[in-house]
């Protein structure tokens, strides 16, 4: 189990994680701490996979930390998180898609990408505006992102689901992090020839979407959220709702319509 520890404004900062006593020396970062935690308490938890996460249940938010050369920069990045969803940011975690199981993945990690990417255009700006640098925008371990995306591309398909490429996309077209404009260019280049036309040109209209919803002063990601997803699903059957509701009269369909009782008798096969 993680060790939890709960913040407490009356804890001196040698009682916090030693990566956030080392972040709170920034300024900037410390007011950005005191800010988030009056609107929600912080819990504070280590995480296992060398990187930092955030989450909000229970009226708190929770932030994991590990090992890092950068402190600064990864306790400010999950605070703006937070600070995003005090702010009005819905998150949209729950799916129902009645296709092939394979395909209902597919779509599943692409609102799973979407909801952590579409916060880390909007939070960018933020992060700068504290004067912190671009390149340590992500995890430590960012300096391999751009390897792994070309590795995964070469083992896809050209005739792949334009989902698949997208969640490589994805990492292309991230605000800062720690590849080279260079590199960037040459690796967006290279999935352009790795897939169909059909489906750059929707890679290219998401980039659009999201980049639209970067630019507005809006909040909530759903509109967004249904756009893209309406380039993907075709005439299959998708629906999206906030974390933690699967009342489907209280989410978005993307294609078609359904009900309870198709989704009751799609799951449980034929009889």
């Amino acid at each position: 189990m993680p060790t939890r520890i709960q913040f407490s404004m009356n804890l001196s900062r040698h009682q916090y994680p030693l990566e956030i006593t080392a972040a709170i020396e920034n300024e900037q970062v410390k007011a950005l701490f005191d800010k988030v935690n009056s609107g929600t308490p912080i819990i504070f938890s280590a995480t296992n996979d060398g990187g930092w996460e955030s989450s909000s249940s229970g009226g708190q938010i929770i932030i994991g930390t590990s090992a890092t050369k950068y402190p600064v920069e990864a306790f400010a990045h999950e605070l703006l998180h937070a600070e995003l969803k005090q702010n009005g940011y819905r998150q949209y975690l729950n799916m129902v898609a009645l296709t092939s199981p394979s395909i209902s993945s597919f779509y599943l990690g692409v609102l799973s990408m979407l909801d952590n990417e579409l916060q880390h255009h909007k939070i960018f700006s933020r992060y700068l505006e504290l004067g912190l640098v671009s390149k340590r925008f992500y995890r430590d371990s960012d300096k391999n992102t751009y390897a792994a995306v070309r590795r995964s591309v070469q083992k896809m398909k050209r005739s792949d689901h334009p989902a698949l490429f997208l969640l490589q996309f994805a990492s292309v077209i991230a605000p800062g992090g720690a590849g080279e404009e260079k590199q960037r260019i040459q690796l967006r280049n290279f999935i352009q020839q790795a897939c169909q036309t059909s489906t750059w040109q929707v890679l290219v209209r998401v980039e659009s979407l999201i980049h639209t919803y970067r630019d507005s002063q809006l909040l909530d990601a759903r509109d967004t959220i249904k756009a893209i997803l309406q380039l993907l699903v075709g005439e299959d059957k998708v629906w999206f709702g906030e974390t933690g509701c699967m009342d489907l009269s209280k989410g978005t369909f993307v294609g078609p319509a359904f009900t309870d009782d198709e989704v009751k008798a799609y799951f449980q096969g034929p009889t």
